[in-house]
């Protein structure tokens, strides 16, 4: 398994997952989704900031025992309202439910001599974030992050959703599967894609998502601000 180490040479520690799950009497309980702790506080450790990409949150860079080298940057959520031009905010599931949605991106620049293909695998159950803190916010914050197809590219970045097309087609057909993506970039090439993260979350908080890489491969965090935050293993960056 290769490990990952984050520039200072701090290495991202990983959190273990375990299942759990909530009271069924909380009204934003739905069954089958799985509760996954809060990790224990992680220093974060920046790259840098590039002031020339819009809606940029964080950039990491990624360096693996052989001295390959992987920037990885995530990006502030858009949306909110429409996925399909209707004036329905969000999303409905074909059970009914009715999810706030939002869209996030991650960029990937190799800057290494060697090309690597990155496998992604995004699970079929939500995620639930219980609250740990000393918030008002109560109950249990349900968060479903999905793997969207579309092209993405730096000049999309300023338009509504990231201009994304074909959500809402998309979600009908592949709500409740696992999402994937499998992408090989050359050495000086990027890779952007999609995030779209549908949510319930009792009282609102800020939302913050990103890829990650830590010691068994990459991970995906969610972060629900100030009530807590989940990462789940997501898949791997391997150089051919």
């Amino acid at each position: 398994m290769k490990h990952w180490i984050l520039l200072s040479l701090i290495l991202l520690a990983c959190v273990p997952s375990t299942s759990k799950s909530p009271p069924t009497e909380d009204q934003n309980y739905i069954p089958g989704h799985v509760t996954i702790p809060p990790p224990a506080e992680q220093p974060r450790t920046f790259y840098a900031s590039d002031s020339t990409i819009p809606y940029l949150d964080t950039t990491w860079l990624c360096i693996d025992p052989s001295g390959h080298s992987v920037i990885i940057q995530n990006g502030l959520p858009r949306g909110g309202g429409s996925i399909d031009g209707s004036g329905i905010r969000g999303y409905i599931a074909a059970n009914g439910v009715h999810y706030g949605s939002a869209l996030f991106w991650s960029r990937l620049v190799n800057v290494s001599t060697e090309s690597f293909t990155i496998r992604l695998t995004f699970p079929a159950d939500s995620l639930v974030i219980p609250n740990t803190s000393n918030f008002s916010l109560s109950g249990h914050h349900i968060l479903r992050p999905i793997l969207p197809t579309g092209t993405l590219t730096a000049d999309k970045l300023t338009k509504y959703n990231y201009g994304i097309e074909g959500l809402k087609p998309f979600l009908d057909e592949h709500f409740g599967m696992p999402t994937r993506l499998e992408q090989t970039i050359g050495p000086g090439e990027e890779y952007m894609f999609y995030v779209t993260l549908l949510s319930k979350v009792s009282g609102g908080g800020v939302l913050r998502t990103g890829l990650i890489a830590g010691e068994e491969g990459l991970r995906y965090s969610l972060r629900l601000e100030p009530v807590g935050e989940v990462s789940f293993p997501c898949g791997e960056i391997t150089f051919n």
